[in-house]
């Protein structure tokens, strides 16, 4: 790919930015007795255990302390269950004021839900603080944290993280027309390769869909910008399955088959498939959660191809249907069946190409979904494999 050799390089080998740390990682609480990295905070078996103690035990030695006095409110920028996000301009001392995203805990919360809050907090960041993740190029830098009020005094917590011109992954595909899908592939394959070094840490994004994903300028000539992972409020670490039964959330319109509650568990298999999927080894909670996160990239991947366009189909639901009935009797009709029918779009792009080089990139991404989205769960690989498949021809 020419100039963005280096580019490449870097995000599919997963090595940091070579950027120096501003904490001790030698004193990090993310980092065990022997040096090797960690997830510290592990989830309570009750999310209304977590406290202010908890995220200022994580924070204080992990982040730089930023008060509000060097925080200027500009405008809203989301409003979610859990946070409200702002623009803020900060003020550094003795440094040129610069545009900031700063997540704030809903300030009207009541106090059993402001637990659960906090409990949001401490999944971002585990995540954001865990050392091999933190510089990596495909995930949002955290800049700072601070509390709206002194510490222990009705105060609420905030994150300060790198602000996007550009937003929202899906609102910039929708925003941005002149997209060529070598571009669109790549920022999938940011994605793409932001989750799988979530699964070589232990962690489970749990909700991946466009709306969690921050678009940036890139500093690359060859492309104009970059996407990163910058929601974790879904993520859970290994230690949270094995020890305590921790739960697969997601979005439902994006979530496999298997995580859907009131859906049958198994789906139909056609019998010449049966012995073969029938010899592939069960898989463990934790690596069918990783799994569940490939189907909900598969499904991302279709959209972003598809410039932002939503992979459902108004017209497949029957009369006072609503989405998830549709996309459940699709299931319980025949295996795979959402599957062959977004791939349709791909083989029909395929009639209007002429260039041998966009045949292929079209291909690679059509095999990169079809592995993805199956309705059975030990069928689809691991992100390791995607990612493989989906950057053939780009290193």
């Amino acid at each position: 790919m020419g100039s963005t050799a280096g580019l490449w390089d870097s995000r599919f080998d997963g090595t940091t930015s070579s950027k120096p740390s501003l904490i001790d990682q030698s004193n990090s609480r993310f980092i065990d007795d022997s040096g090797e990295s960690v997830a510290f905070y592990k989830s309570r078996e009750n999310d209304h255990d977590v406290d202010i103690g908890d995220i200022l035990a994580a924070t204080k030695s992990e982040l730089p302390f930023i008060g509000p006095r060097f925080l200027t409110f500009d405008r809203r920028l989301g409003n979610g269950t859990s946070f409200q996000v702002n623009r803020e301009l900060y003020t550094k001392p003795l440094e040129q004021p610069y545009y900031v995203a700063v997540k704030h805990l809903q300030p009207k919360s009541r106090a059993e839900h402001l637990k659960h809050l906090y409990a949001n907090v401490m999944r971002e960041l585990r995540v954001l603080m865990h050392p091999p993740l933190k510089g990596h190029p495909c995930f949002i830098p955290a800049i700072g944290y601070g509390w709206t009020n002194q510490p222990m005094a009705d105060s609420r917590p905030y994150l300060i993280m790198d602000y996007s011109e550009q937003g929202t992954l899906d609102k910039y595909l929708t925003n941005i027309s002149l997209l060529s899908r070598r571009q669109l592939r790549e920022l999938a394959l940011d994605v793409a390769v932001g989750i799988r070094e979530l699964h070589r840490n232990g962690f489970i994004h749990g909700d991946v869909k466009s709306e969690n994903i921050l678009v940036f300028e890139s500093l690359s000539a060859d492309r104009p910008h970059v996407a990163k992972l910058a929601d974790f409020g879904a993520a859970f670490h290994r230690s949270d399955v094995e020890e305590r039964g921790h739960r697969y959330l997601g979005t439902p319109r994006y979530n496999p088959p298997e995580m859907q509650e009131s859906w049958k568990k198994v789906p139909f298999v056609p019998g010449p498939m049966e012995d073969a999927v029938a010899k592939i080894p069960e898989l463990s909670t934790f690596e069918s959660y990783k799994r569940a996160d490939v189907y909900s990239f598969g499904l991302l991947l279709w959209e972003i191809m598809h410039k932002g366009r939503r992979f459902f189909d108004p017209a497949w639901a029957n009369p006072g249907e609503t989405q998830l009935d549709c996309l459940r009797r699709m299931f319980e009709n025949d295996t795979d069946e959402l599957r062959r029918r977004l791939y349709d779009s791909f083989d029909q792009s395929l009639d209007s190409i002429d260039d041998l080089r966009e045949e292929y990139l079209v291909l690679t991404v059509a095999e990169a979904f079809l592995i993805c989205v199956r309705d059975i769960p030990k069928l689809r690989p691991d992100m390791e494999e995607v990612v493989n498949v989906l950057s053939a021809g780009t290193k």
